[in-house]
């Protein structure tokens, strides 16, 4: 098996949502909290876990696309 190692540390609440055994979780924060981090760490997950997943990460607006391909997120 294959290891991966993400650089990511998360914060005690995003901890509570990634532990969560819930179907559906609700992440509210303000701006640069982590929301979207915390998103993808959960999509990522689920695409390890669940053989042949599909997975789509996408952004309201072109310009928000960037920051997340450019890492501003």
């Amino acid at each position: 098996m294959q290891t991966i190692e993400l650089d990511y540390a998360p914060y005690e609440y995003q901890s509570n949502i990634h532990s969560s055994d819930q179907r559906y979780k609700l992440i509210v924060g303000g701006r640069r909290v982590g929301k979207s981090k915390m998103a993808l760490m959960e999509l990522i997950k689920h695409c390890l876990e669940v053989p042949k997943a599909y997975a789509w990460w996408v952004a309201p607006t072109i310009n928000m696309a960037r920051e997340i391909r450019l890492g501003r997120v």
